[in-house]
């Protein structure tokens, strides 16, 4: 043999290899298009509960459809849609094979809801306490509970139902046969009602409470109908403050009415709690609370007398909010003695940040003093951020990016010079 036709053997053999790479890349590829159209062909009707189309395919594309990697997609996407006719032990076989997959986790949950109204609550059981006990799901620790008086287990009912049962806001409907058998159990007594009654009132869920109150007595009930009215009518609630006894719920009630008309009027909710304030006894800190929640809504309405509320404010309901909250007034004025006034009584964090570190040498530049103003602006105008580059205006100088130049790369550049192509 020739010393070319050695040569060329090896070569013809990696060619031959090469060829049968690229046949096979090529059948690949072909494949995962067939089963991607295969997918998009029998989708959106798998969604809706019809597996006809899967059904119709032939034996060769049916093996290639459950061979391609969205096949759970596919499969858990016909059992939601159709999981009142599916058969049960079908879709457990599923979620015990693809059980960590997002499809299978979805379908166990609308599984174990579909157990429980199907009144199977002994497999709802077996799914709860493998997969979802101690999550603290209430509706599912309902069904749950629900599952374990049916079997005429009670243990945990008492403890976890009122767990459950303590809660301001309205519970999961699942929850009702829990309550009702704990009620005609003498499970739930008045304070259980009384307890969840003032949750209801701390969480303003007026109506629920108002529910509560009508399993307890008529001084509950009235309390319950007042939150209501100081909710929805507020100023005429207050205007009729003469007809309520000067105890903790009345002034807790007014304070609340009270609130609600700042958010709309916060010059009306000044006024009519001048009537109140030295009328009723309220507490020093309600007295703080009120009057900082008026100051602020006057300020951010951009009203008049803003500034003056906050500053009258008693120092310990000055908070970190309405030093903010002075400042933006006196920039907005721009009356920079308060300001640096304003900025100086801030916390050492706050006027540190950059914010107020630059409306201080503003303020400090507009009062004349600009050597000092411009000892903040310089250090500030080389931070690369928006304060930074409104120091550098400031400055007339040019903003900080931080940028570097990209090196050159020596080598690669000398490498890319002796390449011919």
């Amino acid at each position: 043999m020739s010393p070319r036709m050695a040569f060329l053997k090896p070569v013809a053999g990696i060619v031959a290899a090469l060829c049968v790479l690229l046949a096979a890349s090529a059948d690949a590829g072909s494949e995962l298009d067939r089963q991607r159209e295969l997918f998009r062909q029998v989708y959106a009707e798998a969604e809706r509960g019809r597996w006809d189309g899967v059904d119709a395919l032939n034996t060769e594309d049916r093996e290639r459809l459950q061979s391609y990697l969205l096949w759970p997609d596919l499969r858990a996407a016909w059992f939601r849609a159709a999981i009142k006719k599916a058969d049960m032990d079908e879709i457990e076989a599923f979620l015990e094979r693809y059980g960590t997959l997002k499809p299978a986790r979805e379908l166990r949950y609308r599984y174990a809801l579909h157990l429980a109204e199907a009144g199977l609550l002994d497999r709802y059981l077996r799914i709860y306490r493998s997969y979802y006990q101690g999550l603290g799901v209430d509706r599912l620790d309902c069904i749950a509970l629900h599952a374990e008086i049916e079997a005429g287990d009670g243990d945990r009912i008492v403890r976890r139902g009122r767990d459950l049962w303590l809660t301001g806001y309205s519970q999961a409907d699942e929850c009702d046969p829990v309550f009702d058998w704990m009620r005609d159990t003498k499970l739930l007594t008045d304070d259980d009602y009384r307890a969840r009654f003032a949750l209801a009132v701390d969480a303003r869920e007026f109506t629920r409470a108002r529910w509560l109150a009508r399993s307890l007595d008529e001084a509950s009930l009235a309390q319950a109908n007042h939150w209501l009215q100081a909710g929805s009518g507020p100023e005429r609630f207050v205007d009729t403050h003469g007809q309520r006894a000067d105890n903790d719920v009345s002034r807790q009630q007014l304070a609340y009415a009270i609130e609600r008309v700042t958010y709309r009027d916060p010059a009306t909710a000044l006024r009519l709690w001048e009537r109140l304030e030295n009328t009723y006894a309220f507490a020093t800190q309600t007295r703080h609370e009120t009057r900082r929640h008026i100051a602020l809504w006057t300020a951010r309405d951009n009203l008049p007398g803003a500034y003056e509320l906050l500053t009258s404010l008693p120092l310990e309901a000055q908070d970190e909010e309405v030093m903010r909250w002075r400042a933006r007034v006196s920039l907005r004025d721009m009356r920079w003695t308060d300001l640096l006034n304003d900025i100086a009584m801030m916390t050492a964090e706050e006027r540190g940040s950059e914010q107020w570190r630059y409306w201080r040498a503003v303020a400090l530049a507009r009062n004349g003093n600009d050597e000092a103003a411009r000892s903040v602006l310089e250090p500030l105008a080389a931070e690369r951020s928006y304060y930074g580059f409104l120091a550098a205006d400031e400055l007339g100088a040019d903003y900080a990016f931080g940028h570097d130049r990209l090196k050159a790369d020596d080598a690669a550049i000398e490498n890319l010079a002796q390449r011919s192509d």
